[in-house]
């Protein structure tokens, strides 16, 4: 079966989730990074955006036999790069236990590559290349107020494939003419 890209969007979410609830991180919200936004969020929010998923490899088949049909089965593998942002906006009642958005990157990037992490990428059929590090991106909001937006670049692998099945032929004849 081929994951389609909200699918995969959605297996990406559920990753973040996974990684948040381990560290006990509340308030944050996950969405995708496919419009134009407008960064005044007052809520800390996570941009997962899927910035290429490419063809990786050659594309081979199998055939298999089932129940007397005959399936044909196409495989190929993709790399699906990611980029992971999070915003949050410093605030003067901030305490010096605030999680900031580079910390929670840190957390989502130690849970993905922990034993539990990759055991839950692999449940949903990815592997994964060592994330990046983390790289902040500095820009003037619509407040025209600095802020920062971290990010990391992540790169997921995923074998996809499909089947089609053939009538198995269950007898033949030969018929030879005019010898």
């Amino acid at each position: 079966m081929i994951k389609l890209e909200n699918q995969i969007y959605a297996d990406l979410i559920l990753l973040i989730n996974k990684a948040l609830q381990n560290f006990k991180v509340e308030g944050w919200k996950i969405c995708q990074f496919v419009q134009p936004v407008k960064f005044t969020e007052t809520e800390p929010v996570i941009y997962v955006s899927i910035d290429k998923i490419s063809k990786r490899g050659a594309q081979y088949s199998r055939n298999r036999n089932e129940n007397g049909k005959l399936i044909h089965q196409e495989i190929f593998r993709e790399e699906i790069n990611v980029k992971i942002f999070a915003l949050r906006r410093n605030l003067i009642k901030d305490s010096s236990l605030t999680q900031t958005s580079d910390d929670v990157l840190k957390m989502i990037i130690s849970w993905l590559v922990s034993p539990a992490g990759l055991k839950e990428i692999y449940s949903k059929g990815y592997s994964i290349y060592n994330p990046s590090e983390i790289k902040p991106l500095n820009f003037k909001d619509d407040s025209q107020n600095t802020s920062s937006i971290p990010s990391f670049n992540i790169t997921f692998i995923i074998e996809q494939s499909w089947d089609t099945s053939v009538e198995m032929i269950s007898e033949y004849k030969l018929k030879m003419k005019g010898i």
